[in-house]
């Protein structure tokens, strides 16, 4: 998800750029939150693979079920070209 946000970020050249990371450990619970800019359709190979399969955070779903079962709750928003993820997970 991090790696995602500094290289679809990173595809607007000549433009702003945001990237907010937030990552908390609170009474055995790690909340992480990413934030970031993209442009859609902007014409750029990975931005369209990312666009069509979502295979990075699918393989991210599968690890976070391998790993942590039902002790954890993601959810992504895509909205005025920013995209948010927020995990929550019980330690």
């Amino acid at each position: 998800m991090v790696e995602n946000a500094f290289k679809y970020s990173s595809m607007l050249i000549g433009e702003g750029h945001l990237i907010i990371l937030k990552i908390r450990l609170n009474d055995g619970q790690l909340t992480f939150y990413v934030e970031n800019s993209f442009k859609e359709n902007s014409g750029n190979e990975l931005d369209t693979d990312w666009q069509e399969s979502g295979i990075g955070l699918e393989n991210t779903k599968k690890r976070l079920e391998l790993l942590f079962s039902n002790r954890y709750n993601m959810e992504t928003n895509k909205k005025d070209e920013t995209f948010k993820v927020s995990l929550t997970i019980q330690l």
